[in-house]
């Protein structure tokens, strides 16, 4: 497993297309520079447990947002599941794509093949703010 970002480090910068409110978009956590962020690693859409946990996020919706914080949830899965499972579940936060492994790799939520995992994304989530300075 690759090693997360050190506590009150910089997060890597994550670029990904991601499914939200009925459409695609692109979603970089560089524009989120001031905010607060929570990033929701998970490893499968509608599998039973990451089901439970991104259900939670979207019904505590409101507090989190209401507090500032922007909620991403991202997975391997492509941009068709992210869609299916956002519809079916009723999850109203975007659901990004990361099917080159690039942001869970770079944020230590990655597991890879070993005799104990074949690549997998771990269920892990960082809270932050991104620093208002650019750069």
């Amino acid at each position: 497993m690759a090693s997360t970002p050190p506590l009150g480090g910089p997060a890597p910068d994550i670029d990904l297309p991601g499914w939200a409110h009925d459409a695609t978009s692109r979603f970089r956590l560089s524009e989120q520079r001031g905010h607060a962020v929570a990033l929701a690693f998970y490893p499968g859409d509608d599998t039973p447990v990451c089901t439970r946990q991104m259900c939670s996020y979207s019904d505590g919706l409101d507090l989190l947002t209401g507090l500032g914080a922007v909620v991403w949830g991202i997975s391997a899965q492509d941009l068709d599941s992210h869609e299916r499972f956002a519809t079916r579940r009723g999850i109203t936060f975007p659901l990004l794509a990361d099917t080159g492994k690039t942001a869970s790799t770079a944020s230590g939520a990655g597991c890879w093949p070993s005799a104990r995992c074949s690549w997998s994304t771990h269920r892990a989530s960082f809270a932050g703010r991104t620093s208002a300075r650019s750069g």
